[in-house]
């Protein structure tokens, strides 16, 4: 926060009144690609945050500084922020953000944003939704619309579907806007509903590492869109709105009546994901952390051979993992790098750290950024 602080007063040292807001990365503890299926999603918030200063100015115009590129302020007037020429760089989630606003009926102006984050960028830790849900924040409080949380998430997709070009569903910006520090947020797409349900790994002897592969794959952002597309060709070969509509008894069912087999993989895995995060939710609310482990792993599979999202760099971290002696692991993200998510006893975090790092040694790829989370508060005033 203090970067972004004097980062501000640096670059905009006539504003008055500058107020600081942050939201947080998140990790999608399971439940991936069902988020735009209308299915079932189980993320949390994660200690590594953006942070943003922000003061009204009297210009009708937007300037924002960011600590990775200080020297460099982007700038455009209220009245030209728009889709048909938003730029393809970082600032186009913030100009977004206030496009989104703007379009959806409540008024902005200018504004002064310096930015700093400790979400590390190309990670699948979700730093667009933590950026977009920070400038949300302040938006809302700085113009007086004094927005809830969840109607902050919705904003900020709809800022990257509509302006940045992004077909994400909501689960990111949701994790990040609502989820609660000790918790993971189970977000029910379809029905709507969110409850934060207690997840507390350290009470059961574990810790949750975030293992970044520092992989991020050029076909990514593509073959994002494509997996969407074939969820919604299934969902109309079938007749129904959705994939969320198949229960997990009629599954058999519904894949009987699909004559392509790449579309019955999409549709396996998006009906059994959605049963996996119940039995995880079924198993915090009575065993605790510690029984979640082969679901997680079950996840990975799934993902790596049914909806073909994953790479070389996520398969060795889960590998190596799991054979060090992680109780669970897997992708998590929108896959083709990104970051592994594993569940490891405490006695085992050494172990498995070391193990990964040498696994990527000698296959000599870049080695991983490891990191241990614990579930953080959601989008605040600071």
């Amino acid at each position: 926060m203090t970067e972004a602080i004097d980062l501000f007063h640096r670059t905009f040292p006539e504003a008055i009144g500058a107020q600081a807001f942050s939201a947080p990365g998140r990790v999608n503890l399971i439940g991936e690609h069902t988020d735009y299926n209308n299915g079932l999603v189980l993320p949390f918030a994660i200690d590594a945050r953006t942070h943003v200063v922000v003061a009204r100015n009297e210009l009708r115009t937007v300037r924002v500084v960011s600590a990775q590129r200080p020297d460099e302020i982007r700038t455009i007037a209220v009245d030209r922020i728009d889709p048909e020429t938003a730029g393809s760089d970082w600032s186009a989630y913030v100009f977004g953000v206030l496009w989104a606003f703007a379009d959806s009926g409540r008024e902005v102006g200018g504004i002064d944003l310096a930015i700093s984050s400790t979400v590390p960028v190309g990670a699948g830790l979700s730093s667009s939704a933590a950026l977009e849900c920070a400038v949300g924040l302040a938006v809302s409080t700085v113009f007086g619309h004094d927005l809830s949380l969840d109607q902050i998430a919705r904003l900020a997709q709809r800022a990257e579907n509509d302006y940045v070009g992004m077909p994400c569903g909501l689960m990111d910006q949701m994790a990040s806007a609502t989820c609660e520090q000790g918790n993971v947020l189970f977000f029910d797409v379809g029905a709507d509903t969110c409850e934060n349900i207690p997840f507390d790994p350290e009470s059961d002897g574990l810790s949750v590492l975030v293992i970044d592969t520092r992989a991020h794959h050029s076909l990514a952002d593509g073959e994002y869109a494509k997996r969407r597309a074939s969820c919604e060709q299934a969902a109309a070969t079938l007749g129904i709105e959705s994939l969320r509509d198949i229960t997990f008894d009629g599954l058999d069912a519904a894949l009987a009546r699909l004559d392509d087999a790449l579309l019955r993989r999409r549709v396996r895995h998006i009906v059994t994901e959605n049963r996996r995060v119940e039995r995880v939710v079924e198993q915090l609310r009575h065993a605790g952390a510690i029984a979640i482990g082969p679901d997680l792993t079950a996840s990975h599979v799934s993902l790596r051979d049914d909806f073909e999202v994953s790479c070389l760099e996520l398969d060795v971290a889960v590998d190596a993992a799991l054979t060090a002696g992680a109780l669970g692991a897997r992708m998590t993200g929108g896959g083709f790098g990104g970051s592994v998510v594993a569940l490891v006893p405490h006695s085992a975090k050494d172990r498995v750290s070391s193990q990964v790092l040498a696994a990527f040694a000698a296959r000599s790829l870049t080695a991983p950024v490891i990191r241990t989370v614990t579930p953080a508060q959601g989008a605040r005033r600071d």
